[in-house]
């Protein structure tokens, strides 16, 4: 996934597609945005900073309101 921060007043905003929400960065994010190192660049689509999130289902009972809705799906 690729996309585009923003900032709007205090709060950070990723854009990632079309048609689909921003969603926020949250603050204690912040510190694991780093920049794309050399050899990764090509797989990172010519990036210049990366942030790991992780996506899947939710576990079995889990409360969808304890998790933050990104819009991000897995590849097919």
């Amino acid at each position: 996934m690729r996309g585009t921060i923003r900032q709007e007043g205090e709060v950070l905003l990723l854009d990632h597609s079309a048609g689909e929400q921003p969603f926020v960065i949250q603050p204690e994010w912040l510190n694991r945005i780093k920049p794309v190192p050399a050899d990764l660049s090509d797989i990172l689509m010519e990036a210049d900073f990366f942030l790991p999130l992780s996506v899947g289902a939710l576990p079995e009972g889990a409360d969808p309101s304890n998790y933050i809705h990104t819009g991000l799906k897995l590849p097919e």
